[in-house]
């Protein structure tokens, strides 16, 4: 016998007290529905609507907790019709369109979408979007009776469209006696049946959708409009409830069922109340795929399970392996995701067809191709893994050795200096991939080196940290990043075309004790000399060095700082900001006893106020 979940609930609970406070009465609502009491729960809730203050958002936490409990009643079909299925129309994929989150929906069902069914993203209105074409190629494959389900559907939302009820209606009969995609035409006829006045009818086919289809929101929410048009409003409260429990984001179910549902509360008695059934556990029952003899998508089922699906058919056409994390471009092509960056890296149009994709990199549209990959997995699911295995390799950016050693990859650019600012601008297809692996892979770290003048790069250099990065429109990108650590290089390579190098981190010598104390006295000075430098440097000097390298840092030179294996961070900003060549920069960076640096720093600045004072 089904229970109902407010049966623990009496009538006092819903008996008004006098004076009661609105707030407290629904912060105890929603604590006892967050507890799992939604008798006790809905009751309180009765009592708060006495009040003038209640609103349908005050029933939100009741919403969240009962489409919780449908959420963990239900099932999630992993079989390949299942991928192939639209989850809109939830019938059989029908020129399929790939959207920007890399969901998947027919053609038609797409028309005056804005937010994806599935994820809510938002779905680029000003794309002019093409069939998934390898897609497309396979269903056509796999299921013989396409194209008399395609050329059925779009006859009958023709005949929709132009209002012409009754060819539509003989159709639809014609296609139910054959079994093709039931609950789409007995959707089709309830609502048919309604414009009709045939409340009856439109209830019994509205019933039989969702026991062939019961994980189809739209399903459910019409069964929800045909019971508040028949005067059911309980039982639609309970079929909005499990719609909303299949997509919680959907934001237009969401606002329905907070609308009806204070309807109901608000005009219910305590008596009504007790008898409500909406949290039933009929609510949270699973509905289950009711076996229908006359459903030709059975048959369509056991022939998706003998599909077969050569490696040849789903290899990329760039890197001729097979589709790892596969993206569909607006043209319909599809590629591997990170073939299709490469490819963008290089020139703005589609690999295969030209066509222009500038409003993908402007947007950065990358999202893997949902279905896809499903496919991919379903018929290869060992050479998926393995191939993850391959490119995680192959991709690695930063991966350590030891404590002090590791493998970076090398922009060779200019001298950094730890602690101290460097934007850059990235345009170069090679260093856009590796900018790009450094932040797809969470390191966000690479090594800068000055280059040399016989074509390779200085022994010394800075690991550099990506702090912020801005796409432009056509691929490039404007990165802000900060030296972290000062490193030696020990041996060379090349990845996909740029370099990378085994690196040893270098750390300053410790000062000894006795030594300290005449470190501290003479950074003081160096200190003081570096205010004078920087008070005789004009205006827009100061701000060409404050718009490279930031601001100054703290400065200052305390016991634990004197401890610091690169020094005190102001140091390496003021070598940045001298006018010294790149060369007796790099020694700077390359020397590890930080009293040999101010002493060297201190000529400098004593030689160029020398100078200052001849002008």
């Amino acid at each position: 016998m089904e229970r109902n979940v407010f049966e623990t609930a009496t009538l006092t609970d819903s008996q008004p007290e006098t004076n009661e406070n609105f707030e407290q009465l629904i912060l105890k609502a929603d604590d006892l529905a967050s507890d799992g009491d939604l008798g006790s729960a809905y009751l309180v809730y009765l009592r708060a609507s006495k009040h003038k203050e209640f609103k349908p958002s005050n029933l939100s936490k009741l919403i969240d907790c009962l489409v919780e409990n449908l959420k963990m009643a239900q099932q999630i079909s992993n079989d390949l019709f299942s991928t192939l299925t639209c989850e809109i129309c939830y019938g059989l994929l029908i020129d399929p369109v790939t959207v920007d989150c890399g969901h998947t929906f027919c053609n038609s069902c797409l028309s005056g979408i804005v937010n994806c069914n599935i994820c809510q993203n938002v779905v680029t209105p000003d794309f002019n979007r093409n069939l998934n074409v390898l897609l497309n190629k396979l269903i056509r494959g796999w299921i013989p009776e396409y194209k008399d389900i395609l050329d059925r559907r779009k006859r009958v939302e023709a005949l929709l469209v132009n209002k012409m009820y009754n060819e539509c209606l003989e159709i639809i009969e014609e296609s139910l006696k054959l079994g093709l995609e039931k609950h789409i035409y007995l959707s089709m006829r309830s609502r048919l049946h309604m414009e009709n006045g045939r409340g009856d009818s439109a209830l019994k086919d509205a019933e039989r959708v969702i026991n062939l289809k019961p994980n189809w929101i739209k399903a459910h929410y019409h069964l929800g409009e045909i019971l508040i048009q028949l005067g059911y409003t309980e039982e639609a409260i309970r079929s909005y409830m499990t719609g909303l429990s299949l997509n919680p984001d959907n934001p237009d179910l969401r606002e329905t069922i907070s609308q009806r549902m204070f309807q109901f509360i608000k005009t219910s008695t305590p008596e009504e109340a007790l008898r409500a059934n909406v949290a039933k556990s009929s609510m949270i029952r699973q509905r289950t795929h009711i076996h229908d003899p006359e459903d030709s998508i059975d048959n369509i089922k056991r022939k998706l399970d003998d599909a077969q699906l050569p490696m040849e058919e789903i290899n990329c056409s760039l890197c001729w392996r097979m589709l790892f994390e596969p993206s569909t471009t607006v043209c319909g092509h599809t590629f591997c995701k990170e073939c299709l960056k490469r490819s963008l890296d290089h020139s703005p149009n589609c690999p295969l067809c030209k066509s222009s994709l500038v409003q993908m990199l402007k947007h950065r549209l990358f999202s893997t191709d949902k279905i896809f990959e499903l496919i991919v997995k379903h018929f290869y699911p060992q050479q998926y893994s393995e191939h993850y295995s391959e490119l995680l390799t192959e991709s690695l950016c930063v991966s350590g050795i030891s404590d002090r050693e590791m493998k970076v990859p090398i922009f060779v650019c200019v001298v950094t200096f730890p602690g101290v600012r460097c934007p850059l601008h990235i345009f170069e297809p090679r260093y856009r991939l590796m900018v790009r692996r450094c932040i797809e892979n969470g390191s966000r770290t690479f090594g800068m080196v000055r280059p040399m003048s016989d074509n390779s790069y200085a022994n010394i250099g800075t690991l550099m940290y990506i702090e912020d990065v801005t796409y432009l429109p056509d691929g490039r990108s404007l990165i802000i990043t900060q030296g972290s650590k000062r490193f030696t290089v020990l041996d060379r390579s090349y990845v996909d075309g740029y370099n990378v190098a085994n690196v040893r981190i270098l750390e300053d010598e410790p000062i000894p004790e006795a030594e300290r104390q005449d470190t501290m006295n003479l950074h003081d000075q160096v200190l003081e000399q570096s205010r004078e430098w920087l008070a005789t440097l004009s205006e827009s000097r100061r701000s060409k060095i404050s718009q490279q390298n930031g601001d100054i840092p703290s400065p200052g030179l305390t016991e634990d700082e004197i401890k610091e294996k690169d020094g005190p961070i102001w140091l390496w900003w003021l070598i940045s900001s001298l006018p010294l060549e790149e060369q007796y920069k790099i020694n700077l960076l390359e020397k590890n006893n930080l009293t040999q640096r101010l002493r060297f720093i201190q000529s400098v600045l004593k030689y160029l106020s020398e100078m200052q004072q001849q002008r």
